[in-house]
Order: C-alpha cells, then structure tokens, then sequence
C-alpha cells in the first residue's frame, strides 16, 4: 500500500532520512519529538514537498505516476484545510465535487434519515451551512429555502446533547435575519418539535410523522387580525375556497359562485407561493378582478399558512404517499384549529377531481380531517365542451400560443391578461417553469 524506500530530505538544520512499508490493513503511527520529521514526511507522501533521493511508492505506483483516480482514494486530514474562511458549504461543494468524484453531501443526510434530493427539493434552496467538528469532520448541516428552514441534520456522537442543533438552527437564523427576514418555517419529523420549540418556534400543527413552526413577526396571529370581517359574523353561515388559480378560470368562478349562493360570506384563500406560472400576485389579481361583482366574496392571501403540494418539504418522509397524508393533516390542522374558528367558517369547498387521482386523494383526505368541525363540500367541476375546464389545459394553450378556445376556459379578464402577457408567460414556461399539473 505504501513504500518508502531511502527517502532523503534536507532543509537547513535538518534531515530526513526515512525508509519504512505500510501493510494494506496495517495501522501504523509515526512518534517523535517536534522537529523528528513526521510532518515532512507526510508531506512528501502527499506529493506537498519533493525528496531530495529515494522513492515512495503509493498502491503498487511510484508517487509521480499516480492519477486523479488514485489520489481519490487517499485520505488525509490536515491541520488546516487551506480554504478561505470566508467561503461558505455552498461555495466548497462545487470545488469539492470538481476534485473529487465520489464526494457525495447527501450521504451524511442519509445516515440521519433525509432521503429526498429531488429536484422539487434542492433546486429552492438558496444557502447551505455546514458544521465540522475539532477533527474537521462534518458533524451537521443545514439549509434555508425562503423563510423555510430544511435539511438540518446534527451527529451528536461525543458532544453535549443539543449544541450541535441549537448551532445549526441559530446560524440559520442569523443568515435569515442578515437578509432581512425576520419571520420563518420549519416542517420537519414530529420528534424534533420539541427541539425547536426550546429555540423559541411555535407548533403551528403535528401529526405523528410531521410538525409545522414558526418563529418571529408577523406570525400567525398577525395574519388572522388582517383578515376583513363583516358585522355580526358569528351569526352568518361562512364558507372557504382554498385556491391556487394557475390561472383563474371559469371553474373556479363556478364553485365561488356557488359558495356565494350558499353562504352569508365566502373566503377566498389564493396560495402564496411564487413556483407557479402565474405570479402570486398576477394569480391574487386575477382572482380579485374575476370575482368583483360577487359582493360577499372576500379574496384574500393565504400567506404562508395554507401550505401548497409545492412548498411543502417531503425529504424527510418515505413516499409519496406519506407527503399527501402529512400535507392534508397539516392543512387540515392549522386550518380548522387555527384560521377556521375566529373567522367563523364551517364549510369549506372543493372541485370534484376526475382527472388527479393525487388532489382526488388530497380532497377525500381533507374532509376527513376536517370533519365534524368543518363541513367539505364537493362541488361537481364545470365542463365545456364535455370536458372539465382545468388550468392545465389553459397553460398548455400559453405554451403553444394558439388561444383560439381561451375565452371557453377563463374570464374576460383572465383572457386579456394572457393575451397581454403572452410573451412573458411563454419566456417563464421556456425557462423551465413545470405548467403540467395542478390548478
């Protein structure tokens, strides 16, 4: 494995002369006094410093004729590393992954149980921290996407319980705050709650797999005194439509429609998160404008407690089906204990789905959840020429550019802001932006 064979070295008041053989599956330990010429050595064997005479031989190979490949499988921990201190895990991933080919970050998560480095989940990350310990081995990580913190991962082997997590978590928030984001998420396993919760994070909602917090202004009581309410509503039958509107169509019109017949007052919560085609605040104007002459419709954001399939991290569940479940449950939870009752809402309405067997699955889910405290009404979709009207189809019209059936799908207003901002929808979809499910 390693062969020294009369190794000379000669600095001023010094000399190495050093001949020794490394086993494979031998550990072997250099001892001497400062000065002996341990490191020298080392730093020879590392190709760091030349021998004067003599040969090292590394795998069977004289030191000069090793390659990429080689030197990969040789591992060494310096007493420093040699990088700028000002370079962050985000900017030495890329180094390190070009040096080495088998570097792999995801299999310290993977040990902790975080499985999913989907796209969906990596590519919103904006910052990424990294804390190594006295032998300069990673012993936790942690990433930030938006206000959302994710990927936080600690090895708490030989270290106080809790140190590494509280140093993880408030390097996060320090980032945030030096960014001007004073107000954050975390959805992470059930089991940790009470970690964050010690670091001052609210559980907004729990299940046994899942946890919802926040932490810091405006929180979620904020939020709910900056909802609109009309007199005596405690006394007035309130419905809730939760709706993302990709963009707003004539269906969605037709289920607010007839919530309003139904009900004193309608909320209308459009989801705040900008992953769609349409902007939040295209999508919120849109909606508004779409529904203007229906005078007991209150449009509102949902902020970022009406959590979307988009937002809503599954790296730390095993299936798909494990994130619908915890997706529903946390919706369900923070919507029923915590936004339904000062507003006084017990229906809330929803589209029959014949096409997504996931939102099909999502709304049998949710009635479950919500129920008795809250009434799900489903309401059959409106069909246009024997086909239901759906947002996906109308995304996919944008892309082609042939709006020849636009008007059928979506209001007059919706079909003019298309037409107005084709150029820019086209450019966004070009780019990348998914536009294949969802409404």
């Amino acid at each position: 494995m390693l062969r020294l064979e009369k190794v000379k070295k000669h600095y001023q008041e010094f000399d190495l002369d050093c001949s020794m053989e490394v086993q494979k599956g031998c550990v072997t330990g250099l001892i001497g006094k400062n000065g002996a010429g341990k490191s020298t050595t080392f730093k020879l064997i590392l190709g760091l410093a030349y021998a004067d005479s003599g040969q090292i031989r590394v795998f069977g190979k004289p030191l000069k004729e090793l390659d990429t490949r080689d030197r990969e499988n040789i591992g060494v921990v310096l007493a420093d590393s040699g990088f700028s201190g000002y370079l962050t895990i985000d900017d030495l991933v890329p180094i390190l992954a070009a040096m080495y080919r088998k570097f792999d970050r995801e299999d310290f998560l993977k040990k902790l149980g975080i499985k999913d480095f989907s796209e969906r989940e990596v590519d919103t990350i904006d910052h990424t921290f990294g804390l190594v310990d006295e032998d300069n081995k990673l012993v936790g990580t942690g990433s930030v996407a938006g206000n959302v913190l994710k990927y936080i991962a600690v090895c708490n082997e030989d270290a106080t319980s809790g140190a590494r997590f509280n140093k993880i978590v408030t390097t996060l928030q320090q980032y945030l705050f030096n960014e001007k984001i004073f107000h954050m998420f975390v959805f992470t396993k059930a089991k940790y709650s009470d970690s964050f919760q010690h670091l001052n994070f609210t559980e907004l909602a729990k299940t046994k797999e899942a946890a919802f917090l926040e932490s810091g202004t405006p929180n979620v009581l904020d939020y709910m005194r900056s909802l609109p309410k009309i007199s005596d509503q405690e006394n007035k039958q309130v419905g809730a439509i939760v709706m993302n509107a990709n963009p707003f169509t004539l269906g969605h019109r037709h289920l607010v429609e007839l919530a309003s017949q139904e009900n004193d007052l309608v909320y209308v919560f459009v989801v705040a998160s900008d992953l769609s085609l349409f902007k939040t605040d295209e999508r919120m104007q849109l909606v508004k404008e779409g529904l203007k002459d229906l005078k007991n419709v209150k449009v509102v954001s949902g902020n970022d407690y009406l959590v979307s399939s988009a937002t809503f991290p599954a790296y730390f569940l095993p299936s798909p089906k494990d994130l619908i479940d915890q997706q529903t449950a946390i919706d369900a939870q923070v919507f029923k204990n915590i936004i339904a009752p000062p507003l006084y809402i017990n229906r809330r309405y929803v589209g029959k789905e014949p096409l997504s067997m996931t939102t099909h699955y999502y709304n049998v889910s949710l009635a479950h959840e919500l129920g008795p405290t809250v009434d799900v009404i489903t309401i059959p979709r409106m069909e246009v020429d024997n086909k239901v009207i759906s947002a996906t189809e109308v995304r996919q019209l944008i892309k082609s550019g042939d709006l020849t059936d636009l008007a059928k799908l979506v209001p007059v207003t919706t079909e003019q802001f298309i037409k107005d901002n084709l150029a820019t929808l086209q450019e966004r979809i070009k780019k990348g932006q998914y536009i294949k499910n969802g409404n």
